[in-house]
This record gives C-alpha cells, structure tokens and sequence, in this order.
C-alpha cells in the first residue's frame, strides 16, 4: 500500500497508529528498565538481610567456642536455618535477577557450613558434653573448619552484596540517560508527525486558502497543482475549475455591466453626434448654394469645417467601441489626466447644467493601469454621483501621486449621500439603492473588482445630505 496514495483519513489514521506504537515501545522499554531496577533494589535488600543474619549467625558461633555453651550452638544453627530459608526465598522471588552461580555456590557453602555446626550438635547429651565421642575428634581443628567456612560465607554473602550495589548504582545512571533517549523519541515523533501536518494537511489547506481569498481580492488565479494523492488534490482541482468558471462569469458580469453603462450612455452619444451631423449637414447646403459664385476660400473653409466635424463624430463613436468592445486585461502606461477628460467628455450629455464639475488632476502623472476598465470604473461612479445630486452640486475628480509607488483617485458629490445601513452593502452584486429601471445594481460590485485585479483598494464616505466620496487607491506600476 502507497502511503502517499492514502486518503487523508487514513493518512492520520496511519500517523497516529505509529505515533501510538512508537510511544508504546518507549513506555515498555522505560517500563521493564524501571521494573528490573525496581526487582534489584529488593534484591539488594533481600542479600542485606541475609548477611546480617549470616553475621548473627557468626557472633553465636564465636561465643560457642569461647565459652562452649550449648544454646549459643543452637542459635547459630537456627540462624544458619532461617538464611537457608531467605536464600530460597531469594532463589524463587529474584532468581532470574542474580547471578546464579554466585548463589548455588554459596548454597553448598551455607549447607556444608550447617553440617559441621550440626556435628558439633551431637556432642551434647542432656545439655553436657560427650566426653566420649569428644575424645574422638580433634575440637580444634572443628573450631578451625568451622571457622573458616564462616569467614568464606560472609566473605561469599559481601561480595554478593557489593556487586549488587554497584549493577543497582549503574542501573540508577542509565535510567537517567533512558528518560533523555525517552524524551528525544517523543520529540523526534512528535516533529515528525508536525511535519507530516503541515505537509500533508495544513500546506494544501493554506494554498486552498490563499486561492479563496485571492477570489474574495478579485484575482482568479488557480491553485498550483497539489500531489498528495488524496482529498485535498480532488479537492484542489475542484477548486481551480471553480475559478476558471467564476473567471469566466466575472468577465461575463463585466461586459454585461458594460453594455449597461453604454445604454445610459447611448442617448448622450446620440446628442453628441447629432450636433457634428447638423453642422456636416448645414456646412454642404450652403457649399451646394454657393458652389456656382465660385468663391473657392469660402468654400474651403466650409469643406475644412465639414471635415473636422467629421472627425469629431468619428472619436465619439471610436470612443462607444473602445469602450464597448471586450478586452483581456493589460496593463499599459496611461496618462490618468487625459483618461479622466476621456470619461467626462463621454457622459457630459448626462450633465445637467446646475452640476459644476470640478477636476484637479496633474497633467503629467502617468500611470499603469487598463485604461479601458479603468475607464469603465470612472463611468461608473461619475453616473451615480449626477444621479446622486438630482440636477443640482458639485461633482469633484481629484487624483495624484501618494508616494513613488502608488496613486489615488476621488470621486466626489454633494448628493443625497448613502444611509449608514448600506454602505456594507453597496459593492454586493445586484445592490442598488436606485430604481431598478435606473441601474443593473452591478457597477460597483464590478468596479470594486476590476480595482482589486489592479492590486488596488475602493473606499466610501459618505453622510445622509451631505455627499459621497470613493478613494480609489492603486499602484502605480505592475503590482504583481
């Protein structure tokens, strides 16, 4: 099975199960190191034990050979007994814990040093001495062998006890170093199962999210391609043919908010040519009137006429397509003072002649932008802002440099102004505070996201019979 391949779900159910048996290895690894030192420490208590009764066991024998008294044998004889016992318990509780050999040697030891001590025993009869059977031994060479043995079995039991305590003491420093290497797995794991989120989980979801909020800025570009072989790329290739369909039905928002701008502006247009066409019109009768006197400088003059108000009819309609016509989006070094006289001179009909127009905009300022979107968005606010004041203000176009990098455009009135409540509303598609024969409710919505495309921002102030102003602000050259 292709990890890689997995779905997310398994993916992380993987991660944690190995998580889960890393973390289970180590507690058991700690846990057995903590249980032997735990069976050693009683190990060691148990041999303690032992030795101060082996030297209990010594002391009476010591007194039997000073002063020969028989309860001084028999205790020696029950101590021996009860280390005989607690070497058998230590044989059985802590067997695989010790050292084997150490302790079935020193069980011969104990048990050959018991039978001289129980060959002593028989001496006595009735509490006293056999005089008999003690003329037929040589009592100081028992002593001697007695002894001796008894020296063995301390030295035996001792040596035991030290070497306990120095695998104990080491057993103590390596548990230290096991808590680091416990806690150097935890983090390591723990790093590596971080690692795996953010490759597999969090890194996909941040692109899927920059790319949503990309959309939300206006900017449809799509997701880079995303190979985890699970949800998240099916996911991320919704997501792009989400984008290529919203692209494509912003671009169809636009150019329908276009063809609504221009039927505003069809009326205006149709103002504008007729006054060339009459002069055209009046220029040629009086040319076929006085074409038979011959005066050929007036006639001239009124050819010269005639010609130029021709061209003025052929800008306002090169201007009505320019305007009207579909283009990809590009930026271009404009002149922002000729783009805004531009925008005037194609709604001036919409003028009413109570609305002063003021426009302060240095001539040199050159900019890079879509001049023919950029133009749409001028329209666009121009409109509302002679809807606005109903026939009678001041309509303000301000716009110059902020720094070296970026530049800003305002459109102002002296209107009705907007109510508080909807100035959250007024970029949302189909929003209009107009009647509906009035405007489509696009303008904004598609203003505010041809400004985003610049890398720009649209801002509105506004106060109830006072006015309204948009700051546009956007930069100078190529934002991206």
């Amino acid at each position: 099975m292709n990890f890689f391949r997995m779905s997310i779900r398994h993916k992380i159910i993987m991660a944690f199960l190995l998580f889960i048996a890393a973390g289970t290895f180590l507690w058991a690894l700690f846990y057995y190191r903590q249980y032997t030192l735990q069976k050693k420490i009683c190990l060691l208590e148990a041999k303690s034990d032992l030795l101060n009764t082996i030297l209990e066991a010594r002391r009476y024998e010591k007194n039997f050979f000073l002063y020969k008294k028989e309860e001084d044998l028999r205790e020696t004889i029950i101590y021996i007994d009860s280390a005989y016992d607690q070497l058998e318990t230590i044989l059985h509780k802590y067997g695989r814990y010790a050292y084997a050999k150490d302790l079935d040697s020193f069980k011969k030891k104990l048990s050959q040093y018991r039978t001289e001590l129980s060959g002593l025993m028989s001496l006595y009869k009735n509490g006293r001495l056999n005089i008999e059977r003690l003329s037929r031994i040589d009592l100081d060479a028992k002593q001697a062998l007695i002894r001796d043995l008894g020296r063995n079995i301390t030295a035996h039991v001792e040596e035991m006890l030290n070497n306990e305590k120095i695998i104990t003491e080491r057993l103590l420093e390596t548990m230290s170093n096991y808590h680091l290497i416990a806690l150097v797995g935890i983090i390591l794991i723990s790093t590596i199962f971080v690692i795996f989120l953010m490759t597999s989980v969090l890194r996909p979801l941040k692109l899927i999210e920059d790319a949503i909020h990309k959309i939300r800025m206006g900017d449809y570009q799509h997701i880079p391609h995303i190979k985890t072989g699970d949800e998240f790329e099916s996911l991320a290739l919704s997501v792009n043919k989400m984008i290529k369909e919203l692209d494509k039905r912003n671009q169809q928002l636009i150019q329908t908010e276009k063809m609504a701008s221009l039927g505003t502006l069809t009326a205006g247009v149709a103002h504008e040519l007729n006054n060339p066409l009459n002069n055209i019109y009046t220029s040629l009768q009086i040319l076929l009137e006085e074409l038979e006197e011959g005066d050929l400088e007036y006639q001239r003059s009124l050819l010269t006429e005639t010609e130029r108000q021709v061209e003025r009819a052929r800008d306002i309609i090169k201007a009505l397509l320019e305007f009207s016509r579909e283009r990809i989006f590009e930026l271009k070094e404009t002149n922002l003072s000729k783009l805004i006289s531009k925008s005037i001179s194609l709604i001036k009909p919409e003028i009413p002649p109570e609305v002063k127009v003021n426009v302060n905009v240095p001539e040199d300022l050159v900019v890079k932008i879509d001049a023919n979107k950029s133009q749409q968005v001028l329209i666009n606010l121009l409109m509302n802002a002679i809807l606005a004041m109903n026939g009678k203000g001041v309509l303000s176009i301000e716009a110059d440099s902020i720094d070296e990098n970026r530049f800003f455009i305002k459109v102002s009135d002296t209107g009705i102004g907007i109510p508080k409540e909807n100035l959250s509303k007024i970029f949302d598609p189909f929003f209009t505070t107009w009647e509906r024969s009035t405007g489509s409710g696009l303008g904004l919505s598609v203003s505010k996201d041809i400004i985003q495309k610049h890398g720009g921002t649209i801002e509105v102030e506004s106060k109830t019979g006072k006015g309204t102003t948009f700051t546009i602000i956007l930069p100078k050259g190529d934002w991206k």
